[in-house]
């Protein structure tokens, strides 16, 4: 077993937890420094699709290879664009960011957004995890994103509760696949 599949487990209890803690003070306290939390949580969850992929390889399938090389992809992508936008256009919260940069976050996002649902769902039908795991990442996804999207430029901060369930939903998949690479670790030593 990979390295990467391994650690699959605790990357995505870890991302999870990053990611509800990340809410939570971001619902608290609006103009916290929160939404560093939630780009570090976007890279764990690239890196957990990935081994997760690697771990219940062809379970998954064609959908849940597309879906974790997306995830991953996405969020390396807006890791890239954050580091290019704060280390070269300067700072002023008048002035947005050039249009290309606008874009391509856009893009890199929904491929991440998109890439985790389907790979969830990837998951979910291989049976690799129970299906709340799944469905917990799925609506708080969709729900979180839909609410945020609905609300407006200045929405209030309780509209991104449903992301906490976003989270929830990866420390699920965490724990789910830590005591799956738990027991095939233990069936490789016996053999």
């Amino acid at each position: 077993m990979s390295t990467l599949a391994r650690f699959a487990g605790p990357l995505a209890l870890l991302a999870g937890t990053v990611w509800v803690i990340a809410i939570l003070i971001q619902v608290a306290a609006p103009l916290s420094y929160a939404w560093i939390g939630l780009i570090a949580s976007t890279l764990l969850v690239g890196g957990a699709a990935l081994g997760l992929q690697h771990q219940f390889g062809a379970r998954t399938g064609r959908l849940g290879r597309w879906g974790a090389a997306a995830t991953a992809g996405g969020s390396v992508a807006l890791i890239a664009i954050l580091s290019v936008t704060v280390f070269t256009v300067p700072y002023s919260a008048a002035t947005p960011p050039p249009p290309v940069l606008q874009a391509a976050s856009i893009v890199s996002f929904l491929l991440w957004l998109v890439g985790s649902l389907v790979f969830a769902l990837a998951l979910v039908r291989a049976k690799a995890i129970s299906p709340i795991a799944g469905w917990l990442i799925v609506l708080g996804a969709a729900f979180g994103v839909v609410l945020s999207l609905a609300a407006g430029q200045q929405p209030p901060s309780f509209i991104f509760l449903p992301l906490v369930l976003y989270g929830v939903g990866w420390v699920l998949v965490g724990y789910a696949a830590r005591t799956t690479a738990a027991d095939l670790g233990s069936a490789g030593q016996a053999s």
